[in-house]
Protein backbone atom coordinates (compact mmCIF):
# COMPACT_ATOMS: atom_id res chain seq x y z
CA UNK A 1 0.00 0.00 0.00
CA UNK A 2 2.88 2.66 0.45
CA UNK A 3 4.26 1.69 -3.08
CA UNK A 4 0.71 2.75 -4.30
CA UNK A 5 0.76 5.96 -2.08
CA UNK A 6 4.27 6.68 -3.37
CA UNK A 7 2.99 6.53 -6.90
CA UNK A 8 0.26 8.40 -6.55
CA UNK A 9 2.55 11.33 -4.54
CA UNK A 10 4.44 11.51 -7.70
CA UNK A 11 1.85 11.41 -10.04
CA UNK A 12 0.11 14.27 -7.99
CA UNK A 13 3.39 16.36 -8.27
CA UNK A 14 4.48 15.89 -11.55
CA UNK A 15 0.61 17.01 -12.25
CA UNK A 16 1.42 19.35 -10.67
CA UNK A 17 4.25 20.47 -12.69
CA UNK A 18 7.32 19.47 -10.52
CA UNK A 19 9.47 17.35 -12.37
CA UNK A 20 11.28 14.14 -11.33
CA UNK A 21 14.35 15.08 -10.27
CA UNK A 22 12.58 17.66 -8.05
CA UNK A 23 10.32 14.45 -6.50
CA UNK A 24 13.56 12.61 -6.13
CA UNK A 25 15.25 14.62 -4.14
CA UNK A 26 12.06 15.57 -1.80
CA UNK A 27 12.78 11.74 -0.84
CA UNK A 28 10.46 8.95 0.56
CA UNK A 29 9.14 11.33 3.47
CA UNK A 30 5.70 13.05 3.73
CA UNK A 31 6.63 16.16 4.55
CA UNK A 32 4.89 18.51 2.52
CA UNK A 33 6.80 20.28 0.06
CA UNK A 34 6.56 23.80 0.21
CA UNK A 35 9.62 24.68 -0.42
CA UNK A 36 9.53 23.56 -3.72
CA UNK A 37 5.99 24.34 -4.63
CA UNK A 38 6.75 27.85 -3.91
CA UNK A 39 9.61 28.04 -5.92
CA UNK A 40 7.59 26.12 -8.57
CA UNK A 41 4.67 28.77 -7.99
CA UNK A 42 7.23 31.49 -8.74
CA UNK A 43 8.55 29.94 -12.11
CA UNK A 44 4.95 29.48 -13.25
CA UNK A 45 3.75 33.25 -12.47
CA UNK A 46 7.05 34.46 -14.17
CA UNK A 47 5.95 31.90 -17.42
CA UNK A 48 2.26 33.41 -17.27
CA UNK A 49 3.22 36.88 -17.65
CA UNK A 50 6.08 36.03 -20.73
CA UNK A 51 2.77 34.59 -22.16
CA UNK A 52 0.53 37.01 -21.58
CA UNK A 53 3.20 39.80 -23.20
CA UNK A 54 3.52 37.39 -26.02
CA UNK A 55 -0.05 36.81 -26.38
CA UNK A 56 -0.51 40.97 -26.11
CA UNK A 57 1.94 41.55 -28.79
CA UNK A 58 0.35 38.82 -31.42
CA UNK A 59 -2.91 40.45 -30.74
CA UNK A 60 -1.23 43.87 -31.56
CA UNK A 61 0.48 42.31 -35.23
CA UNK A 62 -3.02 40.30 -35.89
CA UNK A 63 -4.82 43.45 -35.08
CA UNK A 64 -2.60 45.90 -37.17
CA UNK A 65 -1.51 43.68 -39.76
CA UNK A 66 2.04 44.83 -38.27
CA UNK A 67 5.27 43.23 -39.97
CA UNK A 68 6.57 40.83 -37.53
CA UNK A 69 10.07 41.28 -37.67
CA UNK A 70 9.28 44.88 -35.81
CA UNK A 71 8.01 45.40 -32.55
CA UNK A 72 4.06 46.24 -33.25
CA UNK A 73 4.34 49.59 -31.93
CA UNK A 74 7.85 50.26 -34.52
CA UNK A 75 6.37 48.16 -36.99
CA UNK A 76 2.64 49.69 -37.36
CA UNK A 77 4.99 53.11 -37.44
CA UNK A 78 7.02 51.42 -40.14
CA UNK A 79 4.13 49.70 -42.37
CA UNK A 80 2.15 53.21 -42.45
CA UNK A 81 5.50 55.01 -43.49
CA UNK A 82 5.90 52.66 -46.80
CA UNK A 83 9.67 52.33 -45.86
CA UNK A 84 11.55 50.92 -48.78
CA UNK A 85 13.29 47.51 -48.00
CA UNK A 86 16.87 48.74 -48.18
CA UNK A 87 15.84 51.08 -45.39
CA UNK A 88 13.46 49.07 -43.12
CA UNK A 89 16.20 46.50 -42.40
CA UNK A 90 18.98 48.83 -40.51
CA UNK A 91 15.41 49.38 -38.77
CA UNK A 92 14.98 45.70 -37.85
CA UNK A 93 18.64 45.76 -36.76
CA UNK A 94 18.28 48.26 -34.47
CA UNK A 95 15.12 47.53 -33.09
CA UNK A 96 16.88 44.28 -31.39
CA UNK A 97 19.84 46.12 -30.94
CA UNK A 98 18.55 49.17 -29.09
CA UNK A 99 16.19 47.29 -26.72
CA UNK A 100 12.85 48.03 -25.66
CA UNK A 101 13.57 51.05 -23.52
CA UNK A 102 15.25 53.10 -26.29
CA UNK A 103 12.23 52.66 -28.63
CA UNK A 104 9.84 53.70 -26.56
CA UNK A 105 11.66 57.00 -26.18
Amino acid sequence: MSHLVRVLRITRLTGLGLSLKHITELGDADEHPEKALRALDTELAASIERLRGMRSQIAVILDRSAPTDLPPDLGRAVADAVVPAADRSPVVVMSQVLGQSVLDT
